[in-house]
C-alpha cells in the first residue's frame, strides 16, 4: 500500500510540473533549471506551432476551426 501511495504522489507530482509548463510556457526555462539541478536529462524540442488555448466557452469554436484546417492540410490524421 505505501509503495502505491509513492507512486501516485510521484505521478501527480510529475502531472503538476507538466501542467504548469503546458499553460504557463513562461515558466517552462524555471522548471527546466529545477529538473537540471535535480539532476534529470531531458531534451527540449524546439517547435514553430501554433498553441490553442480554450479558456472560455466562446473560445471553442475557433479551436474546433484551427483544427479543422489542420485535419484537412494533412498536418493531423482524422479522430
Amino acid at each position: 500500500m505505501c509503495v502505491m501511495a509513492f507512486y501516485l504522489c510521484l505521478f501527480v507530482a510529475i502531472l503538476i510540473r507538466l501542467l504548469v509548463a503546458i499553460f504557463h510556457p513562461t515558466l517552462t526555462p524555471a522548471i527546466a533549471d529545477s529538473q537540471l539541478k535535480a539532476g534529470t536529462q531531458f531534451t527540449m524540442l524546439p517547435t514553430d506551432d501554433k498553441w490553442f488555448g480554450v479558456t472560455y466557452k466562446e473560445d471553442k469554436p475557433a479551436v474546433m476551426e484551427s483544427f479543422r484546417e489542420l485535419i484537412r492540410s494533412g498536418a493531423y490524421g482524422e479522430m
